[in-house]
């Protein structure tokens, strides 16, 4: 369990700094759009998994495709807020409170 599990967060961990350059590089569109792609595709192969090696497979590609979510996501409220609002856009309640 403790491989199956980790699995997820070996490849999430890893692919952060080298997402980080596919963003720089390509953008937040189309990272996030290969990533929303691959994200769908690992959820559907980890019901599939017919046993440990295709659910570790399976998990790993979850990470893998997990991995562009955050640094996208903060590229881009950088470029759609003002750098005085960007504390608001990323606030669970939207910072009224």
């Amino acid at each position: 369990m403790g491989l199956l599990f980790s699995a997820f967060f070996w490849s999430y961990t890893i692919l952060q700094a080298p997402v980080g350059m596919l963003l720089d590089r390509f953008g937040v569109t189309l990272v996030s759009r290969v990533g929303a792609f691959l994200w769908g595709a690992a959820t559907t192969a980890v019901p599939l998994a017919s046993g440990f090696a295709t659910l570790f497979g399976a998990r790993m590609l979850l990470g893998v495709a997990e991995a562009p979510a955050f640094p996208a996501n903060s590229k881009a409220t950088g470029y759609w807020f003002p750098r005085r609002e960007r504390a608001l856009a990323t606030t669970p309640i939207g910072g009224h409170g």
